[in-house]
């Protein structure tokens, strides 16, 4: 049976992403969350609630490794970060430290792990910044704000990662 663990399980995509898999697949599933939503009302079956943990990915990133370490996930889907635009001028520093610092102490806990078959990171067309048109393929990133800055940090890392130690990540950008 596949491990799945994701990320920001209760976050627009992932809640629908996270259901989606518990409803239509056999896979041992694991998510994180750390949103004040209620989820009772965010999932339709109720046993949901026994597959996510609550935690917030910076400060109790210790408790995230211990649990990736005791799960062992083959795949991660990480849709977990802060991002409200707007807000990311006045709390930069959480922002870097979410979106970008908590996955370098992830990433250097995975990327020698025998277990991780792929690490799928959910981005955002964001690290473009303002355009009428985005070329998906285009090194011409303007990220126009700290919450696009922070995202487009956290690819950087992924693509390093990949061309050191093979680290095996998919980026995907919703938009």
């Amino acid at each position: 049976m596949k491990k799945i663990l994701v990320l920001g399980a209760s976050s627009f995509a992932g809640s629908s992403f996270f259901q989606f898999l518990y409803e239509k697949f056999n896979y041992n599933l694991l998510g994180t969350y750390n949103s004040k939503k209620n989820l009772n009302k965010l999932f339709s079956d109720k046993n949901i609630l026994n597959k996510l943990v609550k935690l917030d990915l910076n400060i109790q990133n210790s408790k995230l490794l211990k649990i990736v370490n005791k799960f062992k996930p083959e795949f991660i889907f990480d849709f977990a970060s802060v991002c409200m635009v707007n807000e990311s001028w006045k709390f930069r520093k959480y922002y870097n430290d979410v979106n970008y610092l908590s996955k370098i102490k992830l990433t250097n806990f995975l990327k020698n792990s025998a277990y991780l078959k792929k690490y799928i990171y959910i981005s955002t067309p964001e690290i473009f910044g303002s355009s009428n048109k985005i070329d998906e393929d285009s090194t011409n990133f303007k990220p126009s704000t700290p919450y696009a800055l922070s995202k487009l940090k956290a690819e950087k890392l992924f693509l390093k990662l990949y061309k050191k130690y093979s680290f095996p990540i998919i980026i995907c950008r919703f938009s």
